[in-house]
């Protein structure tokens, strides 16, 4: 199935074709998905930050895995099932009020705690996935609501620049 899809963009008009589900631009690469960031950024970080990311992809979207438990529950699990369980070192560490790190070092993998800016400025914790705006710090996490819902983890932009530690999946 095709269909069009025209976007503004804030200098020109960009048409879009979207076949079987994958966005392709009608330009010269119609023919060429658009790269999806979830798959670059497991492509682009470190062997043990490519464990953590497909693992999680596979039980938030292919498994769409319900766990029972908080939001480090989750991501706790993320890490045992992709081996890093028990190997995992802390790569900063502070407290919710603060300081916060610098956001250069936090890389695809890292198991993030951070304050939740859109929720009331309550603790969460995810998985850093890849940067949406760098310089406004939003970032993609994969997280999980917690609070007993029965939902599987999910991929969100969060305001990252509360974040106050990092746990980074250790070496093999």
């Amino acid at each position: 199935m095709v269909s069009m899809l025209i976007v503004s963009s804030c200098s020109r008009k960009v048409i879009k074709v979207v076949e079987d589900n994958k966005v392709v631009t009608d330009n010269k690469n119609k023919n060429k998905p658009d790269p999806d960031p979830i798959i670059e950024a497991e492509n682009n970080t470190s062997e043990a930050g490519k464990a953590v990311l497909k693992i999680g992809r596979k039980m938030a979207l292919e498994e769409k895995v319900i766990f029972k438990g908080s939001c480090w529950n989750y991501i706790n699990e993320v890490f045992k099932r992709a081996g890093y369980g028990t190997n995992k070192k802390v790569v900063y560490k502070s407290v919710k009020k603060g300081p916060y790190v610098d956001i250069s070092k936090i890389q695809p993998g890292d198991w993030l705690y951070y304050v939740n800016h859109s929720y009331g400025g309550v603790e969460h914790s995810g998985i850093f996935v890849y940067w949406k705006d760098y310089k406004n710090k939003i970032g993609v996490t994969l997280s999980y609501g917690g609070e007993h819902r029965n939902e599987p983890g999910r991929y969100r932009s969060y305001d990252l620049r509360s974040v106050y530690y990092i746990t980074r999946p250790g070496a093999k």
